[in-house]
């Protein structure tokens, strides 16, 4: 969560992750939890994050813009989590390579938190050694 707003010239960034049916924050870099806590996801939002697309923001928000973390399943993409990062500092925006090199990232991201979540289904699962049934 450190390393991309600061690859990016980014002011700040913060991380929800899917959890049952809403995106819970889970981290944050230079904002404040509730600052983060206060952003609020609109169902259109959602609606293209869920199309892994990248949404950019404008007016009253911490951030400028919002990468899905998407795991490709067929024709569908399933939301997994989603990076929030701050507006650039100097005033500069977000070029088109950068949002394509985010929108890959968020591919990439989405399958690593994927994958995560099912290794710890699948731990959670397994018996304990030493236990017998």
């Amino acid at each position: 969560m450190t390393i991309i707003p600061a690859l990016l010239q980014s002011a700040s960034g913060a991380l929800f992750i899917q959890e049952k049916q809403a995106l819970k924050l889970t981290e944050v870099h230079n904002i404040h939890p509730s600052d983060a806590y206060k952003f609020q996801f609109s169902e259109e939002t959602i609606k293209k994050l869920e199309n892994a697309s990248i949404v950019t923001l404008t007016g009253e928000t911490p951030f400028a813009m919002l990468v899905p973390l998407t795991v490709s399943r067929f024709k569908v993409n399933d939301l997994v989590g989603v990076l929030a990062v701050g507006p650039r500092t100097l005033g500069r925006g977000y070029s088109r390579d950068h949002q394509k090199d985010l929108s890959d990232l968020g591919h990439n991201a989405g399958m690593a938190l994927h994958m995560l979540k099912l290794n710890e289904k699948k731990q959670a699962k397994e018996i304990p050694s030493g236990v017998e049934g």
